[in-house]
């Protein structure tokens, strides 16, 4: 059976006929981690590899993503009409805020047009770096990761460009902070902002 995406986050008129199935949104248990609704947590053993995106950012600039040399990096897929991806900027902000001293970088990948797309982050005051992907080609290249259709989703990457969390939907943000201190500590890498 299909769910129509707006179980997961968004749609538009713009978005990719691709819908995902149940298990594509992560709502079932899976051999690679722990799952629930939206939420998958994978082990280190068995995180799936994040292929390497290149190319140009909001700005015109080259963006990579995840970022190299980066203990984690959150991959935020959003657009400006997803009124789930409106609502969870500041939790990314302040996820980004909280972890800035920790070789933590939150970066998007931006499943919009160039204008809204900056017209919208110009008014979260967050400065989110992200790639431009109007056409869902870039995100496509993950497809065995997150659905193609997937707006909102959330990737944890750790410094290998392994998967260590998945959101299809709208992100926890004390999730997504617990799940960055666990990636970091795992790696052996001291964060001020984790407890302990």
């Amino acid at each position: 059976m299909l769910l129509v995406l707006a179980a997961a986050g968004c749609t538009s008129t713009e978005e990719p006929a691709v819908r995902p199935t149940q298990a594509a949104l992560g709502t079932s248990a899976s051999a690679s981690g722990t799952s629930a609704a939206g939420f998958t947590a994978y082990t280190a053993e068995r995180a799936p590899r994040l292929p390497v995106l290149t190319g140009a950012d909001l700005t015109g600039s080259t963006l990579t993503v995840p970022a190299a040399g980066r203990a984690v990096t959150i991959v935020n897929v959003w657009a400006s009409w997803c009124q789930p991806c409106v609502a969870e900027m500041p939790k990314l902000r302040s996820v980004a805020e909280r972890f800035a001293a920790d070789d933590v970088v939150v970066l998007g990948i931006a499943r919009d047009k160039t204008a809204p797309a900056v017209s919208f982050l110009s008014t979260t005051g967050f400065d989110l770096s992200s790639l431009a992907d109007s056409n869902g080609a870039k995100a496509a290249r993950w497809s065995s990761v997150v659905p193609a259709a997937a707006v909102p989703a959330t990737l944890l990457v750790d410094a290998s460009g392994r998967v260590r969390a998945r959101w299809i939907g709208p992100v926890d943000e004390t999730r997504l902070g617990d799940e960055v201190c666990a990636t970091l500590a795992q790696e052996k890498h001291t964060a001020a902002a984790c407890p302990g």
